[in-house]
């Protein structure tokens, strides 16, 4: 049933009594406000409901009753202007693997407001006004839950034990909120995405992730970062990608990545390093990727132990003035691309590039 973009501003309850078999039913873009009690009493067998694009600002207790049918999948309440979802709002949607409540203008998430969506996968929440988050927002009926999304929701700050309940969660994002602080014991041992991009944190403490040994993507790029210490990353054995560009980092101590054995790409462009510590990158047997542009080198860091596995180094945008003879050593006889634009290069030996047998593109 399609009665999309119309001028619908309330449904009566049981409006759909009559509607047992139907599978599909879109409400998107018209004037609904309210998702009353039972208003979808008697629909049983529902393939996909379509709420975006209207004015709606609250979802009742009930709303959606306790026999709801909505058998397969996806339910699209993206772009209303809900403030307010009350308790056991979802109850009747058991079945429910997908509930999109992007873009609305929630403030509270409060205890039970997503009890009984035991088939739940992805929750979907970004670009909301969340100031709090109560202890038991997310209970035990998320359990099957594997994707969360929070990202740019003005959070300031995420309660200890918040996402203990969730214990298939394999990606959560946290970017572009006001979180300030990482507590330990905060996060699901089951995560394998976790994205902490563009908040206003200054400082990982140590050990902070050392649970989470299946986590293969972390980001913590466009925060206040000014150094990392040596056990700021311990645990991450399974880590992958490491993003921590667009940070302040001035210092990183000795052994800081010596558990990122499986590490592949890691990204520290847009900061204020001047120099690295000797063999700071020697454990990284994997790294195929370093990103170092746009920080302030004077010297592209040739003392430095690197990866023999490197094949794509990025050094522009630094203030490195001249490249002297065998300048870049015999670990990076495997690199292919090399990136050393907007310096302030005066000078290369004859040689400089002499050990790099691989090379196919220098800029």
């Amino acid at each position: 049933m399609y009665l999309s973009g119309n001028l619908l501003a309330r449904l009566e309850p049981n409006t759909f009594a009559n509607s047992a078999r139907l599978l599909f039913l879109d409400l998107s873009y018209n004037c609904l406000e309210l998702v009353r009690a039972d208003t979808f009493r008697g629909i049983t067998s529902l393939y996909m409901l379509d709420l975006a694009q209207n004015v709606i600002s609250t979802v009742e207790t009930h709303a959606f009753g306790t026999h709801f049918g909505l058998s397969e999948r996806i339910l699209n309440l993206t772009s209303q202007k809900i403030v307010e979802l009350g308790p056991f709002a979802f109850q009747g949607l058991s079945e429910v693997a997908v509930l999109d409540l992007s873009n609305n203008f929630i403030t509270l998430l409060r205890n039970n407001t997503f009890a009984g969506m035991q088939s739940l996968t992805h929750l979907l929440l970004g670009l909301n006004c969340i100031r709090q988050l109560d202890a038991l927002a997310f209970d035990s009926s998320l359990a099957n839950v594997n994707i969360l999304d929070l990202a740019d929701s003005y959070l300031q700050s995420v309660p200890l034990s918040t996402f203990d309940r969730l214990t298939s969660l394999e990606s959560l994002y946290l970017s572009k909120n006001a979180i300030r602080s990482l507590q330990l014991n905060s996060f699901p041992v089951s995560l394998k995405q976790l994205s902490f991009e563009a908040n206003r944190i200054t400082f990982i403490p140590n050990r902070v992730f050392e649970s989470l040994n299946s986590l293969s993507e972390l980001s913590l790029s466009s925060n206040r970062l000014q150094t990392l210490k040596k056990c700021s990353l311990c645990g991450l054995t399974s880590l992958r990608k490491l993003y921590l560009n667009a940070n302040q980092l001035s210092s990183i101590e000795a052994n800081s990545f010596d558990e990122l054995t499986a590490l592949t790409s890691l990204d520290l462009s847009g900061n204020c390093l001047l120099k690295l510590e000797p063999r700071l990158f020697s454990h990284m047997r994997s790294l195929v990727k370093l990103d170092l542009e746009q920080n302030l080198f004077s010297a592209v860091v040739r003392q430095q132990k690197l990866s023999s596995s490197l094949l794509y180094v990025f050094f522009s945008g630094n203030k490195v003035r001249a490249l002297g003879p065998s300048h870049f050593g015999a670990d990076l006889s495997k690199v292919t691309s090399l990136n050393l634009s907007f310096n302030a290069i005066e000078y290369l030996h004859s040689d400089c590039f002499a050990s790099l047998s691989a090379l196919k593109d220098l800029n």
